[in-house]
């Protein structure tokens, strides 16, 4: 497993505050022929880790800017790829 950085490792607990927030995370196949695990849809963590103030206005319900989707996008990404989530177009899980 490759280390995180302070930025990656703040992410990382914002997403996992999310996965422990009681009714938001639901077990669902993420991917065919895997076992079920326990997720949230990509929106739920949009939402989660803009309500910790990740980005955009922490109330508000406007549509992230470019710059903000690619963050949460490079974000996501990289945090699949250091083995920390999992990650479909639709689904985000812990590893």
């Amino acid at each position: 497993m490759w280390s995180l950085t302070e930025t990656q490792r703040g992410w990382l607990r914002d997403i996992n505050d999310l996965f422990a927030a009681p009714g938001l995370a639901v077990e669902r196949v993420p991917v065919e022929g895997m076992k079920p695990w326990v997720t949230l849809t990509r929106d739920q963590v949009r939402d989660g880790l803009r309500s910790k103030g990740r980005f955009g206005d922490a109330t508000g319900d406007a549509k992230l800017t470019g710059a903000e989707r690619n963050a949460l996008y490079k974000m996501l990404n990289t945090l699949k790829d250091k083995g920390k989530i999992g990650l479909t177009d639709q689904l985000v899980w812990l590893l």
